[in-house]
């Protein structure tokens, strides 16, 4: 989902990661389910999406993907 978002914006993970302030590598490793973001993150990424949370994330921090 994050993934989608991000390009439905046209972003690159650099863009992104450059505006929610974390690595590149990181935002790759949550995009791909690799690592769990943290709550922070989660909130950044989300306005800079501007979507919800709950449409990116699971209650966990892992990335949804599943579809609405």
């Amino acid at each position: 989902m994050l993934k989608r978002f991000r390009q439905k914006l046209g972003l690159t993970q650099a863009e992104l990661a450059g505006r929610v302030n974390i690595p590149q590598n990181v935002l790759s490793q949550i995009e791909n389910g690799k690592i769990y973001a943290f709550p922070a993150w989660r909130k950044r990424i989300a306005k800079a999406l501007k979507v919800r949370e709950e449409e990116i994330f699971n209650a966990d921090g892992r990335v949804r993907q599943d579809s609405y």
